[in-house]
């Protein structure tokens, strides 16, 4: 069959468990294979409160690209919102220096005639 590419072209294309392996490796064959579940929404957006099994029985679903893609996605979500934070710490600690700074300046004094 895989010398008559016709044969091997129909057997591609309507064979379940051909297809099924294909799915499971991460390629997409015919017009049947779903997208993606996993990283479509680019979403960073967890419910603390989510089922965590549901979760993780749709992670064992997935190919390994869409697992690495997402992973990539999550990590730079949360370098991002390190980098935020760290610039909204700085800034929180300037301006209690420069208001600390305000209030120790001496009251001038008036002199007295």
């Amino acid at each position: 069959m895989l010398d008559n590419p016709e044969a091997h072209a129909y057997y591609r294309e309507h064979s379940a468990s051909y297809q099924t392996y294909q799915r499971r490796n991460g390629r997409r064959v015919g017009r049947s294979v779903r997208a993606p579940v996993i990283g479509q929404a680019h979403s960073t957006r967890i419910d603390p409160d989510r089922n965590v099994d549901r979760a993780r029985r749709r992670y064992m679903q997935a190919s390994k690209a869409d697992l690495v893609e997402r992973l990539l996605e999550v990590e730079q979500e949360y370098a991002q919102t390190q980098q935020l934070a760290r610039l909204q710490f700085a800034l929180l600690e300037a301006q209690q220096a420069k208001a600390a700074v305000g209030h120790r300046q001496p009251v001038p004094r008036r002199d007295q005639h």
